[in-house]
């Protein structure tokens, strides 16, 4: 990730703050500071922006975030990761339906490294047939 993605993926998190104010407080928690009577993101570093985005993630601020050239066929498996998840969130056999659960359980069972834009083809169908054998258990 670089700066301007960053910058970008925040863009598209400050929205789902109440204010701004809300949204400059979130910014200082990670290192930022003030920079023309704000605090601007700008000030950050790039591991702080990386972390910053990341506790997005996991807010659920930011959920389908592209994967790059090469990945359309990640993100229909990701989605059917995600819909087996809520099916067995329906059936009772999760507790939470939040897209970063189902993105946990998949690193586990799968054993990619980064979020699960990162993960192969081969990973997520691992994932889909694991999800579909959990479902189909008594």
């Amino acid at each position: 990730m670089n700066r301007n993605q960053a910058y970008k993926l925040l863009g598209i998190a400050s929205k789902h703050f109440s204010d701004d104010d809300e949204y400059r407080a979130f910014l200082a928690r990670f290192g930022a500071t003030r920079k023309g009577g704000r605090i601007s993101a700008s000030t950050m570093t790039l591991a702080q922006l990386a972390d910053a985005c990341h506790q997005c993630k996991q807010l659920g601020f930011l959920k389908f975030v592209s994967g790059g050239r090469g990945k359309s066929n990640n993100n229909a498996q990701t989605r059917k990761c995600y819909a087996l998840w809520c099916a067995l969130f329906d059936s009772g056999k999760v507790v939470s339906k939040e897209w970063v659960s189902m993105e946990l359980w998949c690193q586990n069972h799968a054993g990619f490294q980064r979020d699960i834009n990162s993960a192969t083809a081969y990973q997520l169908n691992q994932c889909i047939e694991g999800l579909k054998q959990w479902l189909n258990r008594r």
